[in-house]
């Protein structure tokens, strides 16, 4: 891939080699929640429990027959997931003549996973879900809403409202600690560990995951642990320890492939093909691509089938065959457009870009790359819409919870006949209770839209130094090459940029936007510290680890490790004292 990016023009190559990082990073987080983020029974899922389960259809009626079609559509549904979705809707047929809230509220629920997981589309599942949950709120039925609940926080995740899921997902676990339902507990933990992993905390995503591998163990949840392995497998390769990826992935492929569950064996191994690809090994990424793929388009799993034309484009242009590259890409971005999954239509663009560029065909590779920066605009917009009108929509509705608050006591004042100093001191009271509400919530805001930002500069610092990685294997690639014409040799080694002090000052600046003064009081309180040192302080207030900041400056960890020692002398910080806890209060 980086060698394609080198042959294009310079502000190409820069758009695209940046996004190549970030790509790569958010590549396997986006398609893990595929396996992972559904609460179904964990049914054997064979030929002899199908076959007894229409035999007691066949002979029952009632309320007792639609809980048995319900069962079947949860034991089709990973094998068989058409017969599923056409087993389900007879079942919500029968309910509504039958007026059966309990059947009906499972059938819709099912329905909304169907749409969710098979199909990719979102605002059907949502429809369904919601109907689920009235039903089962109707009903008391706390353990149906903790499903919906994780169901409804799963497509949350998957429209990019990280906050929105996580709000969801601890409702589920409020409830499921209430109940003691350590089944549902097992599979929140294991969302929640997700959820992490795509905010790239990998240590809290690994400790909740370890706790469902715990519980899935001692309990024998076979489908939850097969979920969590294949979890720690893509934390693993993101972390490039790609050995332990590969055996975290086959570990996870072993229990689909014993339950029979074909939709997460194509996930596994398009996983499988990400773990080679990721070591370089094309040609075996490529099979196991190709094993995904036959499965998905046998079965039309559509997100699966996408990512495998996806991973096959990749892995055909690596090998150089670039008409099966072009194929495959251009089939994957008609998948991506049916369904409008915004991730998958900037991936392909992306990718077609480097296919077409590699080919020499330079007038469609541009006009990928402009469809390419034009989505990446329009998704940015679009995130920073959606975050406005959910501030918006909370701000409105605390305003009237408010407002509620203040007419209730101002009703139980007037009924209860209290004098004018009670009326008084309600009214203080409520202008305190108000005063803190506002408070805790602007604080939240204000705290998580911090984090967020320091997020956003770690990932920033890291992309950058990862592109003038590129730009160095490109000089390198290029001075190792035998080129006859010395001139455009030198012309082509004079247009590579040289962006890394143009890249810190540029960080700076962002870095003073999210954190203005820092560089100041730093230099106030500490008027001897080096430019070394300051950058180092930057890293630390952005949570970098020493691994990120040894990456970035080029040195070991243990370098940075000394640096952090010197620099805690330096400014005459006790032994005892956390380095990274005082500079994160400047």
């Amino acid at each position: 891939m980086i060698e394609v990016i080198s042959i294009l023009p310079n502000d190409m190559a820069k758009e695209l080699g940046d996004y190549y990082i970030s790509y790569m990073n958010i590549k396997l987080f986006v398609f893990t929640l595929s396996l992972s983020l559904i609460t179904i029974p964990s049914f054997s899922q064979n030929k002899a429990t199908i076959d007894s389960l229409e035999n007691a259809i066949r002979f029952s009626d009632g309320n007792a027959k639609i809980d048995l079609m319900t069962t079947l559509s949860w034991e089709l549904y990973n094998s068989q997931p058409n017969q599923s979705l056409e087993m389900i809707y007879e079942a919500l047929k029968l309910s509504e003549e039958k007026n059966y809230l309990k059947g009906k509220g499972d059938s819709f629920n099912i329905i909304g996973i169907w749409y969710l997981f098979i199909n990719g589309q979102y605002d059907s599942a949502q429809i369904y879900f919601e109907k689920s949950l009235i039903i089962k709120h109707e009903l008391n039925d706390e353990t149906g809403k903790a499903k919906i609940y994780n169901n409804m926080a799963i497509i949350k995740r998957r429209e990019g409202d990280l906050s929105g899921s996580l709000d969801f997902y601890l409702q589920a676990i409020s409830i499921n600690e209430k109940t003691n339902s350590i089944d549902l507990l097992s599979s929140n933990y294991l969302n929640v560990g997700i959820l992490y992993e795509s905010m790239g905390y990998y240590e809290l995503a690994e400790e909740y995951l370890y706790k469902t591998v715990t519980i899935c163990e001692k309990m024998d949840y076979k489908l939850t642990l097969s979920r969590a392995f294949t979890t720690l497998g893509s934390i693993n390769l993101q972390k490039s320890n790609n050995e332990l990826a590969r055996k975290y992935y086959t570990k996870s492929l072993k229990i689909k492939q014993q339950h029979n569950d074909i939709r997460g064996m194509a996930i596994l191994y398009a996983h499988l093909g990400d773990a080679e690809q990721f070591s370089g090994n094309f040609d075996a990424s490529k099979e196991y691509y190709l094993k995904s793929f036959e499965l998905s388009s046998e079965h039309n799993f559509r997100e699966s089938l996408c990512y495998s034309y996806i991973g096959l484009a990749i892995s055909e242009l690596h090998l150089n065959n670039l008409n099966a590259a072009e194929t495959n890409g251009l089939k994957a971005l008609a998948l991506a457009k049916e369904s409008d999954d915004v991730e998958e239509i900037i991936e392909t663009y992306y990718i077609l870009t480097l296919i077409y560029a590699a080919k020499r065909d330079f007038d469609k590779s541009n006009e990928f790359r402009n469809a390419f920066s034009v989505q990446n605009k329009k998704r940015f917009r679009d995130e920073l819409k959606t975050q406005i009108a959910e501030i918006k929509i909370r701000y409105e509705t605390e305003k009237r919870e408010q407002e509620f608050a203040l007419q209730e006591k101002e009703n139980i004042s007037l009924s209860q006949s209290l004098t004018i100093r009670n009326l008084i001191i309600l009214v203080i009271l409520l202008v305190i209770v108000t005063l803190l509400i506002t408070y805790r919530y602007h604080s939240k805001l204000l705290l998580r839209n911090i984090d967020s930002k320091n997020r956003e500069l770690a990932f920033a610092a890291i992309r950058m130094n990862k592109v003038n990685e590129i730009i160095d294997h490109i000089k390198k690639e290029i001075l190792s090459k035998e080129v006859d014409d010395k001139d455009m040799l030198g012309r082509i080694l004079k247009a590579l940029p040289d962006n890394s002090e143009k890249d810190w000052n540029n960080l700076r600046i962002h870095f003073e936007q999210v954190h203005p003064n820092f560089f100041k009081k730093l230099q106030s309180t500490f008027e001897d510290l080096s430019q070394n040192e300051l950058k180092l302080c930057a890293y630390i207030k952005v949570n970098l680890s020493n691994k990120e900041i040894a990456n970035i400056l080029h040195v070991t960890p243990q370098s940075v490790k000394m640096s952090k020692y010197r620099l805690k002398k330096k400014i005459g910080l006790n032994e005892n004292k956390d380095l990274n806890i005082f500079i994160s209060k400047f």
